[in-house]
């Protein structure tokens, strides 16, 4: 982790922590987060494409570190492809319960990380330009106490530039896809909404004007489309509306997840009632639910499709 941005504030002890995972995952369906959280009933296993992006992650920060820190020079000597394939076997080994990631899954997943390293390498000016920019830091921490006193927000932005010519800010979080985002998930709130709470708690967090805060989703491609007309490329970039309007829509609904399933201690409701969200599609929720199969945990009947 690197950061120019220091952060001095400090959990205090016995305080409970929250992070936009949670508030995602209660979004798409409240139900499976009760199961998970308040139940504490065990999700998927680690599974290749988590430890694909960690490992993709750690190579490409490792990456800007040198070139802004350094120069492009020490950046361009970094053997990308041993780098990556270093954070891939450390990755790996750190998470070897219920891992049933296979060596050819790995294999593939670490040539595709190759062919994406290269490519922004060969096209770097385009996405990270070197005048007047500098790096903020990777990894930089959000830490803010929420609506509940009891309750803190915990979360992490992958990559921070500021551009120094206009005191102009932008966060990114970096996004590993097969082959990049449909307009449904560009649409899909509990994707977007992610970098709108992190411009907001960011601005608050650093007292910086909301309106030099710039957010983008940095989504690198494993796949391309084969016999394509058009020339392909392994970035896509999107960003997300982070107007007045949407921003008040997802910081209401980050404040009513707060006040909804803790009470005043901090402490996670054991009560309650929340709805099983099938989703769209016949049940798209369900399909990568590991809670779909137990009835014991939901049962088929109480889900709710649209």
């Amino acid at each position: 982790m690197s950061t120019l941005f220091t952060l001095e504030t400090k959990i205090p002890e016995g305080m409970a922590q929250v992070s936009y995972s949670q508030f995602s995952l209660f979004k798409q369906c409240p139900h499976r987060w009760y199961t998970r959280y308040v139940k504490k009933e065990r999700e998927a296993d680690y599974g290749v494409a988590l430890l694909f992006g960690t490992s993709f992650h750690d190579t490409l920060q490792n990456y800007l570190n040198v070139l802004y820190s350094q120069s492009s020079k020490e950046a361009d000597n970094i053997n990308l492809s041993q780098y990556l394939y270093s954070r891939l076997v450390e990755n790996f080994k750190k998470n070897t319960v219920g891992n049933k990631i296979t060596k050819s899954q790995i294999m593939e997943h670490y040539k595709d990380g190759v062919e994406i390293l290269e490519f922004i390498k060969k096209k770097r000016g385009e996405y990270f330009s070197l005048r007047n920019h500098s790096l903020m830091g990777t990894e930089m921490p959000l830490r803010l106490q929420t609506v509940n006193p009891k309750v803190w927000f915990v979360g992490y932005i992958d990559l921070g530039i500021v551009d120094n010519a206009d005191n102009s800010y932008y966060l990114y979080d970096i996004k590993t896809s097969t082959k990049g985002w449909t307009d449904k998930e560009k649409k899909d709130e509990s994707k977007r909404s992610q970098l709108i709470l992190y411009r907001e708690f960011f601005s608050k967090q650093y007292d910086i004007d909301k309106d030099k805060v710039f957010t983008q989703f940095f989504i690198v491609k494993r796949k391309i489309w084969e016999n394509a007309p058009f020339a392909q490329k392994r970035v896509q970039i999107f960003n997300p509306p982070c107007g007045p309007k949407n921003t008040k829509k997802v910081v209401t609904e980050f404040n009513e997840f707060i006040t909804t399933v803790f009470d005043e201690d901090g402490k996670y409701k054991k009560d309650l009632k929340l709805p099983a969200i099938a989703g769209a599609d016949n049940g798209s929720n369900c399909k990568w639910c590991p809670f779909s199969k137990r009835e014991d945990l939901c049962k088929k009947e109480d889900r709710i499709y649209y």
